[in-house]
């Protein structure tokens, strides 16, 4: 069990195995299990996103008497990892375990919508304003200038390839 966030988070793309990355959305079955390369039926992943209502694993709780259905982990973004011993596998043992996620979703006061975001003023604005930063009241923050500052990120610039970006 590798605790990823202490929040909800938007989604848990790859999980690596040392340098090796395991595409969630490809190379893994519905019940977690690793279906291609290296881990190959070597290793099987749960993951949670920290919902407020998410239920415990029932696999955890299969296979461990300690883990019962009173360990949701509610509120708790997670991966839960179980390895096959195969010495041609794992020839280190345990390898590093680590993932790419989508954080936090965060308000936007714009909008009043909570969701992913990847604008750096509505992130300093989260920041400033949660329980686990620095949990500042509305009325301390200058809203009109992160207003400004959201929307400037969102402006859409032209590249040299012509392409574009915020």
């Amino acid at each position: 069990m590798i605790a990823l966030a202490s929040h909800e988070i938007q989604s848990i793309d790859k999980v690596f195995f040392n340098d090796q990355a395991i595409d969630l959305s490809t190379d893994i079955d519905g019940s977690g299990n690793v279906t291609s390369g290296t881990f190959n039926g070597k290793a099987r992943i749960k993951t949670a996103l920290g919902t407020k209502t998410q239920a415990a694993d029932s696999d955890l709780g299969s296979e461990d008497s300690n883990w019962t259905s009173s360990h949701q982990l509610k509120g708790i973004a997670y991966i839960y990892v179980r390895l096959e011993f195969d010495a041609d596998v794992y020839p280190n043992g345990i390898p590093n375990i680590s993932a790419l996620i989508q954080g936090k979703k965060i308000l936007d006061y714009r909008t009043s919508t909570t969701a992913y975001s990847t604008n750096p003023a509505l992130v300093i604005y989260d920041y400033l304003t949660s329980s686990d930063g620095m949990n500042a009241s509305t009325s301390e923050i200058d809203t009109t200038s992160f207003t400004s500052a959201a929307n400037d990120c969102e402006d859409s610039i032209t590249l040299s390839d012509a392409s574009t970006q915020n």
